[in-house]
């Protein structure tokens, strides 16, 4: 007959996706049973089995649309300029730089000025002051949304924040100031970086207490607080065993981790190295 040529079986899994696990299990045991070499005889196929997407969840423990949301820690700066850093799984909360920069972006845009100029000179505003007391006031409060939303761990996705930065709140910011002054760019330019070192933060921490609670659906794992999510999570594949009377020992052959960045190739290697079977 022909030969079955197939070697490899790459399966989605992950900690939150792990009917993968139940696939490869299955696998494995018919390949293992004597079905399997009724079937096949001595063209019985030698199949790894390739875990894809270890870090990487999508909605609905798989099933779901939207954007993805990702198993890892961040290395993240602790000072403005970036020059000393700190993993989120060690941290105690947002970097401190980002309230002073939040407190030092919103007294920015208070328009004291425009205050004064009632205040003190007695008069009323113009359009162009009225209207940038406005625009001062919605950049106020969008400022004020976007900090409450990540206090409140509402957000789980950095993919998901950026798309709503890029399609919501910088068409805000344009169509509502049409000119900028050097100071007020380069304060917003401070904001998001610093906004956006805080949503890593809030966003790791956020994922990490849904393993360690579970619920709705999650199983509940118990990561020590001294460990990344990438490490505990690619270490719980490679540790997964074969369950059943026909197959034994590790049931997951290889992790394929997408590594876009060179410092996670060593990430991915030293948890590997750490794994005991």
């Amino acid at each position: 007959g022909r030969r079955n040529n197939l070697s490899t079986l790459q399966l989605p899994a992950n900690l939150l996706e792990t009917h993968g696990l139940k696939v490869a299990n299955r696998v494995k045991q018919y390949l293992g049973s004597p079905d399997a070499k009724n079937d096949h005889g001595t063209n019985l196929p030698n199949i790894q089995i390739h875990s894809t997407r270890p870090l990487t969840c999508y909605p609905n423990r798989g099933t779901g649309t939207g954007h993805p949301f990702k198993l890892v820690d961040y290395l993240i700066p602790t000072v403005e300029d970036g020059s000393s850093k700190q993993w989120s799984h060690e941290m105690k909360g947002v970097p401190a730089f980002y309230t002073s920069v939040l407190n030092e972006t919103m007294a920015h845009f208070d328009a004291t000025h425009l205050l004064e100029i009632k205040e003190v000179e007695g008069r009323q505003w113009n359009v162009e002051e009225r209207e940038t007391m406005d625009g001062c006031k919605l950049l106020q409060s969008m400022i004020h949304d976007l900090d409450a939303r990540m206090n409140a761990g509402q957000l789980t996705s950095f993919a998901a924040y950026e798309e709503d930065l890029f399609s919501k709140v910088v068409p805000l910011i344009h169509d509502t100031f049409e000119e900028w002054d050097g100071d007020s760019a380069l304060m917003l330019q401070r904001f998001f970086q610093s906004h956006g070192t805080a949503v890593r933060y809030s966003i790791a921490r956020t994922t990490r207490e849904l393993l360690k609670k579970g619920g709705d659906g999650v199983d509940k794992y118990e990561i020590l607080d001294d460990v990344t999510m990438q490490d505990f999570a690619i270490k719980f594949l490679l540790g997964q065993q074969c369950e059943g009377e026909y197959a034994t020992g590790p049931l997951i052959d290889r992790v394929v981790v997408g590594c876009p960045r060179a410092e996670h190739v060593i990430e991915a290697v030293q948890a590997a190295d750490k794994i005991t079977v």
